[in-house]
């Protein structure tokens, strides 16, 4: 292959070099090496060598380059030809030195056509620029020399493949029973092998498909707990990256070439890596060791924990040529044993039985572990060998093993899931070896019942496997249509119909399930543009077709099709039944199945000479009842089970005629089901078949299962609701699709519905559960959810409710509808008031790239200086218009948004090609502390290099400055700031910064050339507060500069400075030049300046006021509110509580809301005081506060306490919407976990009323 523009491809199997540190395949190069070139001189990583990793006295200079992706590199030579060029002055000067041959080595695959082939150019490339004898040494030269390195593998454990790790295995002198151990092993990772190689999930004409064929990788996103959240949420802007997030993005930016995890600060950049690929990368190993997955039904939980271990079975097995076609970055991760266990079978042994036994009711007679279980389960699979908990053990400490437990939801009794839950939890702490390799993974559906067992995310990193993306359905329908023989056109219009039907929201929705997807392509190739757009509908036209298929093939399923459908749903409704109320692993014995479906044809009329037939025609035929453990049966995948028995109890519901009443009705069925967690998806499916005139009264059942659980804030019956909308149940009836909607977004159902929303500027406070609230038009329900939340928006004052309910609002309809009611409403507005608000609901709509130039300057309204920064921080997202504004419109639009200082939001998720958004970030206070600056290191170049005029200029001083020493030296920050007044004027943020300057570390910098800290502007700002600082115990100073006080400006400067660097004794000396000072600003400027003060972070000097009383405060006429909140920043607790009871009577507006909220917090949850008047108080606070994330930490202190008065959290949330989102999100969390499930067993419920009597 000619390599000259094209990526190198390697073919067959190589080693993980990826899966090392640089430094560390520096260190594998040189030990190589050493064994051609003894003497080898090797040089340490990290250092000036002068082009040399490695020489030897003879003159031989190894060089080592290490690509971190080489399949990413488009073209190898180029990238070669760069490296060389890079150090060509290096090698000159070495080759003087007396360099006589010169060894490049890289991690790049060589291509080997003659002459064209890389291997061949590169040659060529070295003797032309090199005047000494050289070589490269690619891919394939370091693989050949490691295959006969065995030890220095052992020295670099993550290159180690399959047939090394059982060397490393049968050679360990601690094994006692090697050959035994060895042929146990081998045997059971081959029978696994076998059983796995092919799909679960039986398709049409693909019986035998096999599962390296048609895996499709989904993506996956880490799910960051509540509190998780909390932690890592920024007071502006979108939260960073927790680091199982960052390596996420990372995998899926290397994936993707977009941004990796080093770049994104916040999710709302990230891209994520396919669910494979990140369970195979050596980075995500190494630091996440015990997994959670869930994801939806058919999703491909149980799929993707198959392919990871049929992957690392092959690699043991050495089956080379299954692993060619897969995809690199799936195979050449670290090597583990893998062992995998669905948790149905676990539960079972826990009670004592043997669940691989053919007799179901076998005692094993072992200690009930997890260990015993996989000690078990090897011993089942590989003949019958001797193999016990010891031998498990042994082999664990020798060798990382990867033990994949597969479907906690399909453990029906809580009880059960609970000692499950506690084993898995128990023995990954026993089975963590001292190297800390082994990893376990668990999978599940994300449990729809409150507070059922679930692993604690303290343990395991929890992911969601995300749904399919059209880009991803269209590739694998790439690959299905390989799968299944398609000629070119077939598969070229099969593809073509799929995009089609992509386009429509019925379609789409269904296909971003695996399984689904699935068999949306079965019917297109059969049906082509004739598909169904509901759930149930979509099941049934599949086995509709697939039953035809089938009858072509065999007379005893054309003869008996009806019946044997029938059959299905009644073995999928007694095994379904029976998993819950009889705690069964949801199998059948041979002879049980027997029994079973000779019984069923006895009991519908049919003769019992077709029970043979049909048993055949069941298990061989139709194979959605297959046979996984020996002398077993069950339903392949839990998706058809579920189907089957929501089919059955739709079909056999009886008529209750008047007279002749009886129980089981579809209304009694659905009653039945509907309140039960477990049976949520066989509801789903169920009322999916209900007819039209039906659904009207599912409707109002639906209704009332909301009502009738708002007592005990039960929120599962919402979770149903939403998702049978979803499943466009109703779509028929359009009263009924209203009436569902308006029950499910009631008052607490808005509040509820909030918390399923997973948005960057909310989740922090209000995503309780991993869920997403989204509906449809046309049958879904969006146009009556569209009403209900637009009123919530235009009623609703308080900022971060009204940013929620746009949120919503954004689930619901799209952005051009949504548009043109916003514009409708624009025009009614008459106040500025109103306009400024309306602003930031465009804002948060994100709306406003889509304002037309008219609407920006009506919005903008540059001559109205009130609240003007606020207009401006909203609409800064459309640099398109701003650059049509007026030089000196866009300095009083920039100056108006520095006036807030570190208060205003900071977006780092917008455009990096902005000049406007780069110039607000550099010149954010809180990027030049310390963190924010580590975060932002790779990209401060970056924003220089791409920003343009007008502020191109303010944008390079800024990034040099924050690049420079601002830790040490004042010089930065001088430049920095003289950059920003230069053009703006003195801001807040030119005053903030220059107060943080002061708190440089520095023997030198003492603010030489200053002698006042106000009203001296010969002097830079930053020197005047870096001399301020110094006089921080001179009262007479500091009143002295009170006196040279003459403008706003000079306000601001002198009381941050004192409120900062100022002693106690100085603040409470100069109490009433303060309140002076403060009564002097105007509103705006006091709110901000306070606003600074309370969340501006730790300075180097924030000593508290030695009192504790607000009486103990010198007296001072008109002391006022602000002067007290101002002071307070500096308060002990004692006086913060003191100062909060002299406040609470007349709470002010947003200033004190954030000060006062904790003490409310710790009132609201004493049981002797009133709930209602704490509460009015805190009603306030939602009002006043224009970014309520500032009260996370007073809520979780308080919420995270033992006991809490449940009629206090149940009042949080009957109030809702009235109350800041973090009380409500904490509320919402707490109550969810005291919810006690109760639901009665189906199987006891339908023998107690009768369901299927005759």
């Amino acid at each position: 292959m000619d390599s000259g523009g094209e990526a190198a491809v390697q073919r067959g199997v190589t080693y993980n070099y990826e899966a090392l540190l640089d430094e560390h395949f520096q260190h594998l190069v040189q030990t190589l090496l050493l064994a051609e070139f003894p003497g080898l001189q090797c040089l340490p990583v990290g250092m000036p060598d002068g082009g040399r990793d490695a020489f030897t006295r003879g003159g031989i200079v190894a060089q080592v380059k290490f690509a971190r992706n080489p399949s990413k590199i488009d073209d190898p030579f180029g990238w070669f030809k760069k490296a060389i060029a890079g150090e060509k002055a290096k090698l000159e000067n070495l080759v003087q030195r007396g360099m006589q041959r010169y060894i490049f080595v890289c991690n790049i695959p060589g291509t080997s056509h003659l002459d064209a082939g890389l291997i061949d150019k590169a040659n060529k490339y070295l003797d032309e620029n090199l005047d000494v004898p050289s070589q490269c040494l690619w891919r394939d030269d370091l693989d050949r020399r490691l295959d006969r390195a065995y030890d220095v593998k052992l020295r670099f454990p993550h290159l180690l493949n399959g047939p090394d790790f059982l060397r490393l295995m049968w050679e360990s002198p601690n094994n006692e029973s090697l050959s035994r151990r060895r042929a146990t092993i081998e045997a059971y990772l081959r029978t696994q092998y076998l059983t796995d190689d092919t799909l679960r999930f039986k398709q049409v004409e693909m019986l035998t498909t096999k599962l390296f064929d048609l895996y499709i990788d989904v993506p996956i996103r880490p799910v960051s707990s509540a509190s998780e959240r909390q932690m890592l949420t920024q007071k502006d802007g979108p939260r960073p990256l927790s680091v199982p997030e960052q390596i996420a993005a990372m995998v899926g930016g290397r994936a993707t070439g977009g941004r990796t995890g080093h770049e994104v600060f916040d999710s709302t950049r990230a891209t994520w890596a396919g669910a494979a690929e990140l369970m195979s990368d050596q980075l995500q190993l190494e630091h996440v060791r015990r997994v959670v997955v869930e994801g939806a039904p058919g999703q491909g939980k149980t799929t993707l924990s198959q392919y990871l271990a049929q992957i690392q079975r092959a690699r043991y097995l050495g089956k080379v040529d299954a692993l060619e076609g897969l995809p690199a970055q799936h195979t050449i991760g670290p090597t583990f044993l893998p062992f995998k266990l669905e948790l149905r079978d676990l539960s079972h042994w826990l009670t004592g039985l043997d669940p691989w036994d053919p007799d179901t009711s076998t005692r094993h007679n072992e200690i009930p572990s997890l260990e015993s279980a996989l000690a078990a389960h090897v011993r089942r699979y590989s003949g019958g060998s001797r193999f016990d908990v010891d031998d498990l053990r042994a082999l664990l400490s020798e060798t990382p093993a990867l033990i994949m437990l597969d479907a906690l939801d399909e453990v029906a009794d809580l009880n059960d899931r609970k000692k499950v839950v506690a084993e898995i939890e128990a023995a990954s702490e026993r089975l963590d070896s001292p190297a800390g390799r082994n990893v376990v993974l668990v999978t599940s559906r994300p449990t729809a019942i409150s507070n059922a067992p679930r692993i604690d995310r303290t343990l395991f990193v929890h992911y969601n496997l995300q749904p399919i993306e059209p880009r991803l359905a269209l590739s694998y329908a790439k690959r299905w249509s390989a799968a299944r023989g398609l000629t070119t056109r077939d598969s070229a219009e099969l593809q073509t119909i799929l995009q089609s039907k992509l386009d429509s929201t019925h379609m789409a929705e269904l296909a971003k399930n695996t399984m689904q997807l699935t068999i949306l392509l079965s019917l297109v190739l059969s049906r082509g543009s004739s598909l169904p757009d509901k759930r149930t509908e979509l099941y049934s036209s599949y086995l509709d077709l697939f039953m035809s298929r089938e009858s072509d093939k065999s007379l005893d399923v054309r003869d008996n099709r009806p019946l044997i459908l029938d059959l299905h749903g009644y073995l999928a409704y007694q095994l379904h039944a029976k998993a819950e109320g009889q705690r069964t692993t949801g199998r059948i014995s041979t002879d049980e199945l027997r029994e079973q479906v000779a019984e069923y044809l006895r009991n519908e009329g049919h003769s019992s000479d077709l029970a043979s037939r049909l048993f055949d025609a069941v298990v061989q035929r139709v194979v959605a009842i297959v046979s996984r453990v020996e002398g077993t049966f069950e339903f392949e995948v839990q998706p058809l089970r579920e189907y089957f028995a929501a089919r059955h109890l739709y079909q056999t519901a009886p008529y209750s005629p008047t007279g002749k009443e009886r129980k089981g009705t579809k209304p009694d069925r659905f009653d039945g089901i509907a309140p039960n967690p477990y049976w949520m998806n066989v509801t789903r499916f169920y009322g999916g078949f209900f007819s039209k005139g039906e659904i009207l009264d599912l409707a109002h059942r639906v209704c009332d299962l909301i009502q009738c659980s708002d007592g005990a804030f039960d929120f599962y019956p919402r979770r149903l609701a939403l998702a049978l909308l979803q499943d466009w149940v109703f779509s028929q009836v359009p009263p009924a699709v209203k009436m569902v909607v308006e029950a499910l977004l009631d008052d607490t159902g808005m509040v509820w519905a909030s918390s399923l929303k997973a948005d960057h500027r909310i989740e922090s406070y209000l995503q309780t559960e991993t869920d997403d609230f989204r509906l449809w038009p046309e049958g879904g329900g969006a146009e009556y959810a569209r009403d209900l939340i637009w009123k919530r928006i235009i009623s609703d004052s308080a900022d971060d409710w009204c940013m929620i309910w746009c949120s919503l609002m954004l689930s619901v309809d799209n952005r051009d509808n949504i548009h043109a009611r916003w514009t409708h409403h624009f025009h009614s507005l008459k106040s500025m008031k109103a306009r400024t608000r309306w602003a930031q609901v465009a804002e948060f709509l994100q709306l406003i790239h889509r304002l037309s130039a008219v609407e920006y300057s009506d919005l903008l309204c540059i001559e109205a200086e009130r609240s003007l920064g606020v207009r401006a921080l909203a609409l800064r997202g459309n640099e398109e218009h701003f650059r049509f504004l007026l030089a000196e419109h866009q300095h009083a639009f920039v100056k108006a948004v520095l006036g807030f200082g570190g208060v205003r939001p900071i977006e780092f998720s917008r455009d990096r090609n902005s000049s406007l958004n780069n110039l607000l970030i550099l010149s954010h206070p809180y990027v030049w502390g310390r963190q924010f600056r580590m975060h932002l290191a790779g990209e401060i170049s970056s924003m220089a290099k791409t920003s343009v005029e007008p502020f191109a200029a303010p944008i390079s001083t800024l990034a040099g400055s924050l690049q420079g020493d601002i830790e040490h030296s004042l010089e930065p920050w001088e430049r920095a700031i003289d950059s920003l007044e230069g053009i703006f004027g003195r801001t807040l943020t030119t005053i903030e910064l220059s107060c943080t300057a002061a708190a440089i570390v520095s023997a030198t910098e003492r603010g030489q050339g200053a002698s006042h800290l106000v009203n001296e502007e010969s002097v830079s700002l930053p020197r005047r507060f870096r001399y301020a600082r110094r006089q921080g115990n001179k009262s007479s100073w500091w009143k002295a500069q009170f006196e040279r006080i003459a403008s706003l400006d000079d306000a601001q400067v002198w009381l941050l400075g004192i409120l900062t660097w100022a002693s106690p004794s100085v603040v409470i000396d100069c109490l009433a030049s303060i309140n002076r000072a403060i009564g002097n600003l105007g509103e705006e400027s006091r709110e901000r300046l306070i606003g600074v003060l309370q969340v501006s972070g730790p300075r180097a000097r924030r000593d508290p006021l030695p009192i504790h009383r607000v009486d103990e405060l010198p007296e001072v006429p008109g002391l006022s509110y602000d002067t007290l909140l101002a002071v307070g920043a500096r308060a002990s607790d004692q006086l913060r509580a003191a100062v909060c009871q002299y406040l609470l009577p007349h709470l002010p507006r947003r200033r004190a809301a954030v000060y006062v909220f904790p003490f409310l917090m710790e009132q609201l949850f004493q049981a002797d005081l009133d709930a209602e008047p704490i509460i009015d108080k805190l009603k306030d606070c939602t009002t006043g506060v224009l970014d309520s994330r500032q009260y996370a930490p007073a809520a979780r202190h308080v919420m995270s306490k033992d006991s809490l008065l449940l009629d206090r959290i149940d009042a949080v949330i009957r109030h809702g919407a009235d109350l800041p989102p973090v009380l409500v999100n904490y509320a919402l969390t707490y109550r969810r976990l005291l919810v006690t499930a109760s639901s009665t067993p189906v199987l006891r419920l339908a023998r107690k009323e009768g369901w299927f009597e005759a």
